[in-house]
């Protein structure tokens, strides 16, 4: 008996293979998803992609203008999340997570880069589309992210953005309302089965 494996030549790259037509599902994690990391590796490649999420935060910020102030009230940083050279503007703490203001909108940028700079990396989401697209938790904000990358609508990414940014600075109100704050680096929920 002859079988002919099926498995893909070692040379071939994911690029490839996805370029080819091999299916396949993208999948966005959601809170205690390591952004920062992400993010400052990622823009640090490429200045055309730091300026793109330079430009996202700005337009974010103006969309927000008109809550800006309620949002001050919850996150005294302002409604930027990045500073032009597309570093978060809150520095990350030794000790504590971030709070829900910060990590929500920041693992959802650092969503936006990965997509963003996919095309550079050989894989077209537009050209050739994931069968499907799932997120655990927030991260269902990063397939509605990819729903209006792939469709090319910038004022859909800059409306997702602005939901997240309006969902971390509720849960960070809500969770000192209710003095659920962090403990080390523990996120809130963490306790609770205690």
């Amino acid at each position: 008996m002859h079988t002919t494996s099926q498995a893909p030549s070692p040379a071939t790259t994911i690029a490839e293979r996805l370029s080819g037509g091999e299916p396949y599902i993208i999948t966005f994690g959601g809170q205690a998803t390591p952004w920062r990391q992400a993010l400052a590796d990622l823009v640090s490649l490429d200045q055309t992609l730091a300026d793109d999420v330079v430009a996202v935060d700005r337009a974010v910020s103006e969309r927000l203008a008109p809550v800006a102030t309620d949002l001050l009230t919850v996150t005294p940083r302002g409604s930027r999340l990045l500073d032009d050279a597309a570093a978060p503007v809150v520095a990350q703490h030794r000790t504590t997570a971030d709070g829900a203001d910060v990590s929500v909108p920041g693992i959802l940028m650092a969503q936006h880069a990965v997509l963003a700079s996919l095309p550079a990396a050989g894989i077209d989401t537009a050209a050739h589309a994931p069968v499907g697209a799932i997120g655990h938790s927030q991260g269902v904000l990063g397939v509605s992210l990819l729903d209006a990358v792939r469709a090319s609508d910038r004022e859909g990414v800059i409306q997702v953005h602005a939901i997240a940014r309006l969902i971390g600075a509720a849960a960070t109100r809500t969770t000192r309302r209710l003095d659920l704050g962090t403990v080390g680096e523990s996120p809130p929920c963490s306790r609770c089965a205690a």
